[in-house]
């Protein structure tokens, strides 16, 4: 059947409507697709960073188990060192195991220590206070009362490592019992904040889920890991 002009001419015109123009439904689908999509990029990079500050934080926890397990396999003192590097832009805490080398304590007061395993670094994560911001509705569950924060910590270490001296401006040692002291007072609970940052400009309290901390108990040894 051959169709008629004008019902042809009709029938042209709407195929190239269709064809050339959008809808107002069509429109706001595809503007829901972006918004979509950008909350997907957004979300990633953000479970990126978490993952990191949980990785840094269960790490963390690992070299103060390992260090106490040290320190009473082998009838010795142990001390676990940080330096909060800030040489480098970007954020980073270098820690190191130490073992006294004559059976007494380690103190800034003594040399007589080495180094026991290689330097471990933790990037783009800095210290921050559980005994400040982290211990409100955060992680209701922090002992603030008993606590002592790594940032009151006051025994410096120091070792050279590949001809350069490291410093360690904080450090905290395990006796031969496992437990924890610091200079030969004990440490009936120590607490550790941790926050993801790029910068040490950044703000502490810009990101809630970036905030992570760990509690060991001087006694037991018994370690509580929070992450938010």
């Amino acid at each position: 059947m051959v169709e008629s002009g004008e019902f042809g001419s009709i029938r042209s015109r709407a195929v190239r409507s269709a064809r050339w123009g959008f809808t107002l439904i069509e429109l706001l689908c595809v503007v829901g697709i972006i918004g979509i999509i950008g909350s997907m990029a957004l979300m990633s990079v953000k479970g990126v960073e978490g993952r990191r500050l949980v990785n840094n934080t269960y790490e963390l926890a690992d070299l103060l188990r390992s260090a106490r397990a040290t320190a009473i396999a082998q009838n010795a003192y142990v001390a676990i060192g940080f330096n909060d590097d800030r040489s480098n832009s970007s954020p980073s805490i270098t820690i190191a195991t130490f073992i006294s080398k004559n059976g007494q304590s380690i103190s800034s007061s003594t040399s007589d220590y080495q180094l026991l395993s290689k330097l471990v670094v933790l990037k783009d994560v800095k210290f921050a206070a559980v005994g400040g911001y982290l211990n409100s509705q955060k992680f209701p569950d922090i002992d603030t009362i008993n606590n002592t924060d790594v940032s009151d910590l006051t025994i410096r270490l120091e070792v050279s490592v590949s001809g350069n001296n490291q410093n360690f401006t904080r450090a905290i040692v395990f006796n031969p019992h496992g437990e924890l002291m610091q200079g030969d007072t004990p440490v009936r609970c120590l607490g550790i904040g941790l926050q993801f940052a790029k910068t040490f400009s950044d703000d502490n309290d810009t990101d809630e889920q970036r905030l992570g901390a760990l509690q060991i108990s001087g006694l037991s040894g018994n370690i509580s890991v929070f992450l938010q």
